[in-house]
């Protein structure tokens, strides 16, 4: 694809998706690689890159985590025919990825993938990604009504709506059969709980609670209330109206605010809700029935986590048979014979849940016991769901060229603390995440002991590390205990449960999980206790403080050590002081940062708006940092805007010779000459 060298006041994606989302696999295997821009756009249909170059990863859509068993088979085919490893991995949004796609084979991929009835069409990119749903929405004794039905609406909708194709970012949508919130509504773009609706005459409408602008990464949002109720049957249409303020208001500028919680955040959720009811009338929805006051339900109280329920049953008597995937991933023939389980014992569909693992259901009673002795015959466990032994891990450094740690190997270090006899009492009130990174694809903010992967930097490099967070909630998210290195994450988390498993056993009356002691006591039992470890780190400054000039390089080998110290600033043409003019914009001296460059750039206002910045491609953030580099150029163009008085000269550097020069020309070269001159 080409792109046009355009004066640049969007984002650099937003550029390249306005040139097209059109891609040839065809012709990309025959040229042997992705440019930049096929990579970006490769996300629309359902491809990554991976870490290891000519690696790719592909994500089938599957809304609610339901594919039937003739699907599931296609899958494991797929994954023997192009999977180096011959590996099928589910997501914590109840998608199917499969890994080690290799270039030359996408395009017969994606035309298998189509002849398999599945697609991997809007699986990544700036869409609406698939829809989740609770994993028993069908089936569970506490629905207040089946949801399902909706989250494959609604990825129907969006899947159709090419108006949508191109939002600022990622749009993710879930539904909730009760207020337990088994979907993790809270955290999410777009999000229906189910309500009934007390009637005048007693009876009950079936509805959902609207929650909007949720979102892990960086930056966490707990989603906010918009509506107390909306009719079950507009549900959807308000989905799309949601989706269409996220295109038309979300930040296409600076890409990290580029999601639904900073436009619910910046705008707040009044105005949201006033700027839809103008969409509203565009859409033909008619929202006269939109309730954002209180409403009198007709709903009996539900446990605070159903999905503990050991014997879990639907309205028939029939049961769920759940079988734990470590680390998400298996075997293509391990899943291919579950598929066969799922004919041979249940309703012939196989579920995923967003905790990685795998459902049968419709299952006969008396046929649980033989079940479970297949499952266990191809080596999963049928038991310890939604608890200590069921924790969930991203694929970290496995896969991902953003994570930073090999979560599968902390995954499986702490193993034998997870399923340790000594923790059986407090089995069913702890959950544990694990994340590479800040984008927290496991959210580890959510969980009673979280991990997101971090590199901590010692005097020479750095090791893997992990800050820990504990007693998160989809509604107050978990606190920080700390900062370890990962060799002594699996202590911490020992000293962690200990300390629980102690205090319920001092208090017998306390029947709540981790995460409801932190609520109620704070830290300061773990702090205490894990300090006790003696974990003391010597530690490198902190990078920041080398871009400080302590004095002028004079000699050569000065002038080595400040462009390995300061990348950015020996990349930089004209050899900007960058540090230093980064340095007084975050102390608000636009004034001292504008005269820092104007030092070295004749028209800094106008550098900051077409430089092509090369100093960012050598940025020192993004050494540890998965946000990407320092925008440069725009803090460039930032002093020039919000300097408080007009330009300056510069003090000239030698005194007057007395003598004259003329330069000829007046354009950049020749006004850069005549102000060095003078």
């Amino acid at each position: 694809m080409r792109r046009k060298l355009v004066l640049q006041q969007i984002s650099e994606e937003e550029t390249i998706k306005k040139e097209g989302l059109t891609l040839d696999y065809d012709e990309i295997a025959r040229k042997g690689s992705m440019t930049r821009e096929e990579v970006l756009i490769s996300k629309w249909y359902g491809i990554y890159n991976s870490r290891k170059p000519g690696d790719h990863m592909a994500r089938i859509v599957n809304p609610g985590g339901k594919l039937s068993s003739v699907q599931i088979r296609a899958i494991a085919e797929m994954a023997e025919k192009y999977c180096l490893f011959e590996v099928v991995s589910f997501t914590t949004r109840q998608s199917v990825q499969l890994h080690k796609l290799q270039l030359e084979d996408l395009s017969s991929f994606l035309r298998d993938i189509k002849a398999a009835g599945l697609s991997t069409m809007h699986g990544c990119g700036d869409v609406n990604r698939n829809v989740a749903v609770c994993p028993w929405a069908s089936e569970c004794q506490h629905r207040l009504f089946d949801v399902r039905p909706y989250a494959e609406e609604s990825a129907r909708v969006f899947a159709a709506s090419r108006d949508l194709d191109n939002l600022p970012r990622k749009f993710k949508i879930t539904y909730s059969g009760c207020s337990a919130g088994c979907a993790q509504p809270y955290i999410n773009c777009f999000s229906g709980i189910a309500v009934l609706k007390k009637m005048p005459d007693g009876t009950s409408r079936e509805g959902f609670k609207i929650v909007i602008g949720g979102g892990m990464g960086w930056q966490p949002f707990v989603a906010q209330e918009l509506y107390a109720f909306v009719p079950a049957e507009k549900v959807v249409a308000l989905a799309r109206a949601v989706g269409i303020l996220f295109r038309d208001y979300g930040d296409r500028h600076i890409r990290k605010y580029a999601r639904l919680k900073f436009v619910v955040k910046r705008l707040g959720i009044d105005k949201c809700r006033e700027l839809l009811e103008k969409i509203y009338v565009k859409e033909g929805l008619d929202h006269s029935e939109f309730e954002v006051s209180p409403i009198e339900q007709n709903a009996k109280p539900v446990p605070d986590r159903p999905l503990l329920d050991p014997e879990p049953r639907d309205d028939k008597g029939l049961a769920i048979q759940r079988i734990m995937i470590p680390k998400g991933e298996l075997p293509a023939k391990h899943l291919r014979r579950i598929a066969e389980l799922s004919e041979l014992y249940g309703d012939k569909f196989v579920y995923s849940t967003n905790r990685q693992n795998l459902e049968l259901h419709g299952v006969r009673p008396d046929k649980l016991s033989e079940l479970r002795k297949e499952i266990q015959q191809i080596g999963f466990n049928t038991e310890g769901f939604d608890g200590l032994q069921d924790a969930v891990s991203c694929v970290g450094c496995t896969y991902c060229p953003l994570a930073v740690t090999f979560t599968h190997l902390m995954f499986d270090d702490i193993q034998s603390i997870l399923n340790s006899e000594k923790y059986a009492p407090i089995r069913d009130r702890v959950l544990v995440n694990i994340t590479g990174c800040p984008n927290s694809c496991s959210p580890y903010y959510i969980t009673d002991i979280g991990l997101r992967g971090m590199r901590i930097r010692e005097n020479v490099g750095s090791v893997e590390g992990y800050q820990v967070r504990v007693g998160g909630t989809q509604e107050q998210f978990g606190q920080v205990l700390g900062e370890y290195k990962a060799d002594d994450c699996d202590r911490v988390i020992d000293t962690i449960l200990d300390t629980f498993l102690q205090y319920t056993q001092a208090h017998p009356e306390f029947k709540g999980a981790l995460s409801d002691y932190v609520h109620e006591h704070g830290l300061a039992l773990f702090k205490k206790a894990v300090d006790g470890l003696g974990l003391h780190y010597e530690t490198a400054v902190n990078p920041m403080e080398y871009s400080v000039y302590e004095g002028q390089g004079e000699t050569k080998k000065d002038f080595r050590n400040i462009a390995k110290d300061v990348p950015c600033q020996e990349a930089c043409p004209a050899k900007t002081n960058i540090p230093e003019y980064i340095r007084l914009i975050s102390e608000g001296d636009m004034d001292g940062a504008h005269r820092i460059n104007q030092e070295c750039n004749v028209m800094p206002s106008l550098l900051g708006r077409i430089c092509t910045r090369p100093c960012e491609d050598e940025c020192r953030h993004n050494w540890t940092n998965t946000l990407g580099p320092v925008r440069i150029c725009h803090l460039k163009r930032s002093s020039a805007d919000h300097k408080s008085k007009a330009s300056e000269p510069l003090e000239p550097y030698n005194e007057d010779s007395g003598k004259k020069v003329a330069v000829i020309g007046g354009g950049p070269a020749g006004l850069a000459a005549a102000r060095e001159l003078k």
